[in-house]
């Protein structure tokens, strides 16, 4: 444009003005005297301005928590300014025993760029107490972009929790990924090998336009005695058509994923597809629905889905499309498939009062508990039920663990007026997995004590006499010998003397 002036104050030129929403939170302004200077500007030309920094502080020097900003640029006097929306990430306090761990899912184990695979982050406390957490605005960075926010506020002892679950389609070769909470405090890097696409398909039009939506009949929450039946919906946003040449009959499909990362199901596991050939035409705002099979919740090995939110993909494989959405599952079911690796083991004590100390242990297990009671204690004694007890009744919501072992509630049995024998406490929890195992042990308990023997010691007795003689000595290449001349016993020499090697005779006496 033509040439210009503008009104600048030179005691300051240009500065920042940092904002929290509606909150000045920063102003440079503060060390502006209020002077004006004319700038000139001339006609289509451009003024490079001073570049400025922010330490990331307030007016007052302190840090600013984690959150959005918007950072102003500002030209005091003539009060022109730009601005530019920025997520701060301040340091991030995490308690030692806190651990990131990443699983990285393919649909069928083989990372490919012609399918996503879902990274599933992960916090695990791995210690055996409560600790607190103060995450603030954290957010989630996966190779410098921002994600969820990075946790819950507080774990309980030995849980672990999934914080987020993200698609990548990855490119053909070695894919790099660092993930990382906040300031970088807890990080791991890592890397995915794809293997090339080996499909190309055939269409025509801009493939970007084409948007897939999961449809259902209902909300999004499954209950009881529901199952999940869904459709695809492919839906042509653009302003030109876009054909889509198909070779099979399963044009759209499903898989979903838990929170631990595992392939709960695959519609391919559940429909037949067969080869032929068909072209769907999408013409602008418009759409084509693709029915899935109706699946209840029962995953690849038979057994029930624990409750929680999963994740559901969505694909067109032959055109590499892919959306995904989550569902959750809010029934509990009263038994999920068993883990034999699993077992419960358990202390026992008292005389008329049973006590029953439990405990989990396992290789590094993960089991789900929720919000109904955990563990039913079964006493039996010759084949008959004595009486039955439930523990692990306090938890207001579903949690997961990860440990070696797990201390549970101690139980009491009322014993008075029971028979002496053998008896047998069966255990079993309603938990995912479920773990079974039974403890025998006699009653009465008998106490083993450990009785130490008292070690006397046997002091040799000497007999002690008295000898009368004359001293005399004689001296060899071993030194000098002492010998006593006794009328009585004849010659007797000190070796004979036990406890007398500080003392020496003198000859004659």
């Amino acid at each position: 444009g033509d040439s210009t002036s503008i009104v600048v104050d030179p005691s300051c030129d240009e500065v920042l003005r940092v904002w929290s929403q509606t909150t000045l939170v920063f102003d440079g302004t503060d060390a502006c005297l209020g002077q004006s200077r004319g700038m000139d500007i001339d006609a289509f030309s451009t003024t490079e301005l001073n570049t400025l920094f922010w330490d990331l502080t307030n007016s007052d020097g302190q840090i600013v928590p984690s959150g959005d900003y918007i950072v102003e640029y500002f030209i005091a006097g003539e009060e022109l300014s730009s601005t530019v929306n920025v997520h701060v990430q301040s340091p991030v306090d995490i308690p030692e025993g806190v651990e990131m761990s990443i699983i990285a899912t393919a649909r069928d184990g083989v990372h490919s760029e012609a399918t996503p695979s879902i990274i599933s982050v992960r916090l695990h406390n791995s210690l055996a107490e409560d600790i607190t957490l103060d995450f603030g605005e954290c957010r989630l960075i996966v190779n410098s972009e921002l994600f969820e926010e990075c946790g819950p506020n507080d774990l309980q002892a030995n849980q672990i929790v999934t914080i987020a679950q993200i698609p990548f389609m990855l490119n053909d070769g070695v894919n790099e990924f660092t993930i990382s909470l906040g300031n970088s405090v807890l990080s791991e890097t890592f890397s995915l090998d794809a293997a090339p696409d080996g499909d190309q398909g055939i269409y025509s039009g801009n493939l970007e336009s084409i948007a897939l939506d999961l449809i259902l009949e209902g909300d999004s929450q499954f209950g009881e005695m529901e199952n999940f039946a869904p459709d695809i919906s492919i839906f042509n946003n653009g302003d030109e058509d876009v054909a889509l040449d198909f070779t099979t009959s399963c044009r759209g499909e499903i898989w979903v994923v838990d929170s631990s990362g595992n392939v709960v199901m695959d519609s391919r596991s559940i429909k037949e597809c067969t080869e032929i050939e068909v072209e769907y035409q999408l013409q602008p705002e418009t759409s084509r629905l693709f029915t899935q099979p109706e699946w209840s919740f029962i995953d690849m090995f038979g057994c029930h889905i624990p409750p929680g939110d999963l994740l559901v993909v969505m694909e067109i494989p032959e055109h590499d499309l892919y959306a995904t959405d989550i569902i959750t599952l809010v029934r509990e079911r009263d038994a999920y498939c068993e883990d034999t690796t699993l077992n419960i083991d358990a202390e026992v004590s008292g005389e008329d009062l049973l006590t029953i100390s439990p405990t989990i242990v396992g290789d590094d297990f993960e089991i789900s508990w929720f919000s109904i009671c955990g563990l039913e204690t079964t006493l039996f004694q010759a084949g008959e039920q004595v009486e039955q007890q439930l523990s692990q009744c306090n938890y207001i919501e579903q949690f997961s663990i990860r440990a070696s072992q797990m201390e549970l509630d101690t139980l009491e049995f009322e014993m008075e007026g029971l028979d002496d024998g053998q008896y047998t406490l069966f255990f079993e929890t309603t938990t995912s997995p479920q773990i079974r195992s039974s403890v025998s042990f006699d009653w009465p308990i008998v106490s083993e004590e450990t009785s130490e023997e008292e070690v006397v010691e046997e002091v040799e007795e000497v007999a002690s006499r008295v000898i009368s003689g004359t001293w005399s000595s004689t001296t060899n290449e071993l030194g000098t010998c002492w010998l006593l001349n006794s009328p009585d016993e004849g010659i007797l020499t000190l070796a004979e003397a036990k406890g007398l090697a500080t003392w020496s005779p003198e000859r004659g006496a």
